[in-house]
Parts: structure tokens; C-alpha cells; sequence
């Protein structure tokens, strides 16, 4: 007889009215309920998802979108008994940290008390009653199976790009009825994506929102903290509008950047990259075994900075900058780092052949990169070679990033490198190789060296080349005697997150 019970929240008189009032009103529930001044983009979009079945949503970089949708979440869940929520996101931070904080933070401070347990990625109102969120993993793929709802269903993907097929298209199986709805929304940075597919099909809504209609930046002043503010986007039009394109269009015109040939690495592959890392972060993958090879960029100028980038295998860790140090301290700094086991690869170019002297005065191997160099190399695919050792190592970096590639590289969020390694173009050239822009032309697009993604493309320098580009001179008899009562470092570092 007794079990659980059917509603574990008190629906007093003012939820009751709620769920009729407001249950084709979202804009009404945001302005009264949760207590929002919405501006109008956004109640574009909530009326979107209240009048039509599919919702598809691309929009300029913070524009409020997640926000939005953890309104919308709240407006269906509270406006319809026995209904569910299902939201996902390609990793679990975007999933927690973004979506689920912010309907935490509009259910804690609404205006008429809610109810209900909020948890982390979870809202539970009755057994049958409730909003849930899934990391879109290939662990969680038969989670969307099962989901139905009498009240209705809302079936919610936040940065939608990154999504995979199987997960995005589970709406097929779950939006089953009338009152159903699927909202899908995210920066459009892959044009051959689910996503940028919603975007041609004419069973979707489509809405759009790009810099110039953010609140911020048509009143001129910050109106709204965290969104989009007229100095950032007057920064990127300076620097992206007409010299980095693929940027331009997806983060700030809310556009796929197709038609795009001519860049060396796509957007797309960049962002896919950026999500393996959470990914991979988040499975608490073991990198025991993994080769570890570390990238330095040594600074040529003042403003300029000194990079280290250490990777194991296709796990690129955090980059690490310095400022102010000379060529002995960076020495000393990579020594330290290949104690530990890493082998190390050095732009040799400039005041960074003393880096590379000092390393091998104090008998560390080290590969030399000099960019100018003539290169042998073909492609993966051996149809054509490179101008010079330059183009061949940032060739090889748009492979190691191609999703389709074996053990792609997963990169740390991080906005400087991701624009540093959109910027450079390439082409073709006569005798079947390819060139890629040059150091300077992409100085000029930046408005500062790219530091960090030179620092990254030289640990390819390592396993392109067999050998170690320079090795130290070999010691004398009376030295090697002194070293064989030293310590060696140990060169294991294991990692596991």
C-alpha cells in the first residue's frame, strides 16, 4: 500500500495557479516566478520554445543563451505536473557548472518558493516529476532512451556542437507528442555538425543572436555584467573581422564559418579538441606510458613571452608562461623538466639558440627547431611536401588536431591558443608542397606573437625527427667517473586524474 510518494513537494495555492497561469506564458513565469528582466532576444527565444516543437538557437559569444535556457528548464518543469526535463552537454562541467548553476541559482532566489530538491544535476519534484542532467558520453547514449513523461517532456542540449549524432538525434525517439519540445543551442562552430544541420531543416524554429543585438553593446555601456561588452567587441573587430574570419563569424556574427579553405585548422577541430581534454580529464584517464615531450617558444621581444607547453602523448597539459627570464633561467627551468622525462624541442631561431646551447653545455639532448629550414617530409598521406620546416610542423598539427585522426590531441581551454592556432592560412604552391603563412603575417593579424601555439607545434619537432637534432659532446673520462656517483632523476611521472 504505502511506497513513495506521488508528489514530495507542498503545491500551495500559489504554484497550483502557477502551473495553469503561466504554462503557456514563459516570459509572464520569468517576470513574476523567477523575478527576470528579460531582454528581447531572450523572450524571443522562450516564446520560441513555448509556440514551436523544435528550437535551434546559435548565438555570439556570451549572449546569456545557457541563461535563457535554465529559465526555459524552470517555465516547463513548474508549469506542467508530471513532467520532465532531460538537459545535456558534451562534458560534465558545462553540464554542472554552467546549465544546472544557473537553475540552482534561479530556483534558490525565486520569487514565489519553488520547491522541490535541487541538487547538482538534479530537481526532483515528484517520481514521476523532475529535470535531470547527462554529460553527452558515450556511457550515458542509452540514458535518453527511456525518458517519457505524461506531462511532457523538454529535452534540452546546451552547446550543441560538440554533441554527437546518436545523442543529438535521441529527440527522435523522445519528443513523442504534442506538448513534447527540443531546444538545442550553442556558438556555431562546426558546419558539419547535428547542430548546424537543425539549422537547414524546416522542422526547426531557428533564432539567432549575434554581437551588435547583445544588451551591453546597444546601449554602449555595461548594463548587464558578463555578457558581451563594447570593448571586446570593438578589440575583435580590430583583430578578427577581416583577418581571422572563422573567429569572427562563429563567436562574434553567431554564423558556421563555412567556405573557409584556406585555414589551416579548422574552428571546429580546435573546439573538438578543447572538449577531448575535459573529456578525457573527466574519465580520469591514465597517461603512465604516454611519450612526454616538452615545447618551448622563447620570447624575442619585451611584450613577447616564453612558453613552455609539455605534453604526454596526445595530452597537452597547461601551457605555462614566462616573463623577464633570460636564457640561463630558461635553461635551467627545461633541465628541471627533462629530469623528470621529458625530452625537449626548442625554437632555435634567435635568442632561443642559447636556450638550446645552454641545455647542451649542461648535456641535455635537445631538438632544435629552426622554422627557415628546408623540409624532406611528405604529408600523412604522402602526396605532397613543404616549403620549409615550418609549414611541415604546423602541417602536422592540423593532422594531430582532425577528429577523424588516430589518438587526436586534446588541448586545455585556452583562449590565446585557440585564437593562435585559428589565425594562420595556407596554400599551395609550385613542386607539389604547401606553404603556410608566415611568422610575421600572423604577428600582424594578432597583434602579438604567437607564443603558445609555436611552443605547442614544437613538440611535433620531436617525433618528426628520428633523432634528437643535437646531442651534448660527449664527456670526458674524468667526468663521466664524477657521474657515475651522482643521482639520476628519475624520469617517471605518473599521471592520473
Amino acid at each position: 500500500m504505502g511506497g513513495a510518494p506521488e508528489i514530495i513537494i507542498v503545491r500551495n495555492q500559489k504554484l497550483k495557479d502557477a502551473e495553469f497561469q503561466y504554462r503557456d506564458d514563459p516570459e509572464a513565469f520569468s517576470a513574476d516566478v523567477l523575478g527576470l528582466i528579460l531582454w528581447d532576444k531572450l523572450v524571443e527565444y522562450l516564446w520560441s520554445v513555448a509556440q514551436h516543437q523544435n528550437t535551434a538557437l546559435k548565438a555570439c559569444f556570451a549572449s546569456s543563451k545557457t541563461f535563457g535556457l535554465a529559465a526555459i528548464c524552470l517555465w516547463f518543469l513548474f508549469t506542467r505536473y508530471n513532467s520532465k526535463v532531460v538537459t545535456t552537454a558534451p562534458t560534465r562541467r558545462q553540464v554542472r557548472d554552467l546549465l544546472w548553476a544557473d537553475i540552482a541559482s534561479l530556483h534558490a532566489h525565486s520569487k514565489i518558493t519553488l520547491g522541490g530538491e535541487c541538487l547538482t544535476e538534479r530537481l526532483q519534484l515528484g517520481r514521476r516529476w523532475l529535470a535531470v542532467g547527462f554529460t553527452a558520453n558515450k556511457r550515458n547514449q542509452a540514458t535518453f532512451q527511456g525518458y517519457h513523461a505524461s506531462g511532457g517532456l523538454l529535452y534540452a542540449i546546451d552547446e550543441a556542437t560538440g554533441v554527437a549524432p546518436n545523442i543529438f538525434n535521441a529527440r527522435d525517439r523522445i519528443i513523442v507528442s504534442p506538448e513534447d519540445r527540443f531546444v538545442c543551442i550553442g556558438n556555431p562552430t562546426d558546419p558539419n555538425c547535428e547542430f548546424a544541420r537543425a539549422f537547414k531543416d524546416p522542422t526547426f524554429h531557428k533564432l539567432q543572436i549575434t554581437a551588435y543585438e547583445t544588451p551591453n553593446v546597444r546601449a554602449g555601456r555595461t548594463i548587464i555584467p558578463g555578457m558581451m561588452t563594447v570593448e571586446w567587441l570593438r578589440d575583435k573587430e580590430a583583430r578578427w573581422k577581416d583577418r581571422i574570419p572563422q573567429l569572427w563569424l562563429s563567436m562574434v556574427m553567431a554564423e558556421f564559418p563555412e567556405g573557409r579553405d584556406d585555414a589551416l585548422i579548422p574552428l571546429s577541430w580546435i573546439e573538438a579538441a578543447m572538449l577531448r581534454w575535459e573529456t578525457l580529464r573527466e574519465q580520469q584517464a591514465v597517461l603512465d606510458e604516454a611519450r612526454k615531450i616538452l615545447g618551448i617558444d622563447v620570447a624575442t621581444t619585451g611584450t613577447d613571452f616564453s612558453v613552455f607547453a609539455p605534453r604526454l602523448g596526445q595530452w597537452v597539459e597547461e601551457l605555462h608562461s614566462y616573463s623577464g627570464k633570460d636564457t640561463q633561467e630558461l635553461a635551467a627551468l627545461a633541465q628541471i623538466e627533462h629530469g623528470r622525462g621529458y625530452e625537449l624541442a626548442v625554437d632555435a631561431i634567435g635568442v632561443g639558440a642559447g636556450v638550446a646551447d645552454a641545455l647542451l653545455q649542461a648535456g641535455v639532448p635537445v631538438h632544435k627547431v629552426i622554422g627557415s629550414a628546408a623540409s624532406d617530409k611528405k604529408d600523412s598521406t604522402g602526396s605532397f611536401g613543404f616549403t620549409n620546416v615550418r609549414s611541415e610542423l604546423h602541417w602536422s598539427m592540423r593532422e594531430r588536431l582532425d577528429p577523424a585522426g588516430p589518438l587526436p590531441l586534446a588541448l586545455p581551454r585556452d583562449e590565446l591558443l585557440r585564437e593562435e592556432l585559428a589565425a594562420p592560412t595556407w596554400k599551395p604552391v609550385i613542386g607539389g608542397r604547401v606553404q603556410v603563412e608566415p611568422k610575421d603575417k600572423v604577428k600582424e593579424k594578432l597583434g602579438r606573437s604567437p607564443d603558445r601555439s609555436d611552443a605547442l607545434i614544437n613538440t611535433l619537432a620531436v617525433e618528426n625527427f628520428a633523432t634528437p637534432a643535437y646531442l651534448p659532446p660527449a664527456p670526458s673520462a674524468d667526468r663521466q667517473q664524477r657521474q657515475q656517483h651522482q643521482p639520476t632523476p628519475s624520469t617517471e611521472r605518473k599521471r592520473k586524474w
